[in-house]
């Protein structure tokens, strides 16, 4: 339906992306790449891309981004469709194959060497193999154009890892399939914040990763402190025994001024049969430890199928139990995505996307039945905004 809504055309985007074009040097252009982020970006990229493709045939149309990853075969078929106006898609990490593919390009050949990518050739749908490398090679992030001179930066991120090195959730969706836990050393973070500080100002940092260990958090706080380099930053972690046992009073000293653990539900035995692999002792540990350092700590929580609306409010309970040492909390109602659990069968505790899902472009959140008695969307976001004033009111503000 999506690409035939985009054969139909849009006046409104061929109106804006026909000047975007002409403006855009396409006749110098080797190729052009899009990042699909959203499954929102879906069809407006696709109209893009076939207006590309009917200007100027030859310019390979290259697709990345997470939305790709996302929704790669087998349990996705929408994308042979994608081909229609597109030429290359590239799943996981681009920086590396996106170079390969352009070398290819240049070349004429070797296109079957660069890793994670689909494309067709005879008709046929290629699938190359994804590949993983460190991190350490990666250079610093350049947000040039996206810093005006003179003016503060806002705050930048600095990649510290990928993956999470628990990975056992029951109803995680940050982590794809094609992923493996890999940290970045403290000497390449720390050398990176130091580039961004010198070439645009940079004070304020997210160490971005879905959840640091204990002990990368502390050897980046220490380097931080060697080479005397002043930022301040946040960093999402695990509030586990070795957190809770170290402390984190040092990364205060070097910086840090906002942790995010995942709490996700109460009681113990809830997050026992959840696989989170936390204590809620131990979490209350680190959430007293950070906020007498300096530190303000928030919690993400989770309304997953099957929870009972008690059991949430339980969990809405607990967070307001731990209101002096806690900043405020971020909740989630639980979303399917593709690459979720077994992968010769999606799904995570029983939940399988409704019939049709196979050409869904909704990778992020698959419409699925959620059991009888379930909280309502409706209900869920009163008890969250109740549970926020309350807070707040606790707190004084």
């Amino acid at each position: 339906q999506v690409v035939q809504a985009v054969e139909r055309g849009d006046a409104l985007f061929e109106a804006f992306f026909g000047s975007s074009l002409k403006s855009a040097g396409l006749d110098h252009a080797g190729a052009v790449g899009l990042s699909i982020v959203s499954p929102n970006q879906v069809a407006p990229a696709l109209l893009l891309s076939a207006m590309i493709k009917a200007s100027r045939p030859e310019t390979p149309v290259i697709w990345g981004g997470p939305w790709c990853t996302a929704s790669d075969p087998p349990h996705f078929q929408g994308l042979e469709l994608l081909f229609r106006h597109v030429d290359y898609l590239i799943v996981g990490e681009g920086e590396e194959p996106l170079e390969r593919l352009l070398g290819a390009l240049a070349r004429g050949s070797g296109f079957s060497e660069v890793p994670g990518l689909r494309y067709r050739r005879g008709g046929v749908l290629s699938v190359n193999p994804v590949a993983r490398r460190g991190l350490d090679h990666w250079p610093a992030p350049n947000f040039d154009g996206l810093v005006p001179a003179g003016e503060a930066p806002p705050r930048l991120p600095v990649l510290i890892a990928k993956g999470c090195y628990w990975a056992r959730c029951t109803f995680c969706n940050h982590l794809f399939r094609h992923g493996r836990y890999r940290a970045r050393s403290a000497e390449t973070v720390v050398g990176q914040i130091q580039q961004l500080v010198q070439r645009y100002g940079a004070v304020d940092l997210d160490l971005s990763c879905h959840s640091a260990s204990h002990r990368q958090l502390h050897d980046i706080a220490r380097e931080l402190l060697r080479r005397k380099v002043q930022v301040r930053w946040s960093a999402m972690a695990r509030a586990d025994t070795e957190l809770a046992a170290h402390g984190v009073e040092d990364l205060h000293a070097a910086g840090c001024q906002e942790l995010l653990f995942g709490l996700e539900c109460y009681p113990q035995e809830e997050l026992d049969r959840l696989d989170k692999g936390i204590r809620l002792d131990d979490l209350e540990i680190c959430l007293r430890r950070a906020h007498e350092a300096g530190i303000q700590c928030m919690v993400f929580i989770l309304n997953y199928p099957g929870q009972t609306p008690a059991a949430f409010q339980a969990t809405l309970d607990y967070v307001l139990s731990l209101r002096p040492h806690l900043a405020g909390f971020i909740p989630q109602r639980f979303m399917l995505a593709r690459y979720m659990g077994d992968p010769a069968n999606p799904g995570a505790a029983g939940v399988t996307a409704s019939p049709g899902s196979e050409y869904d472009i909704r990778s992020f959140s698959l419409p699925h039945a959620r059991p009888p008695g379930d909280l309502s969307r409706g209900e869920y976001f009163k008890r969250c905004l109740a549970c926020h004033q309350k807070l707040n009111a606790g707190a004084g503000r």
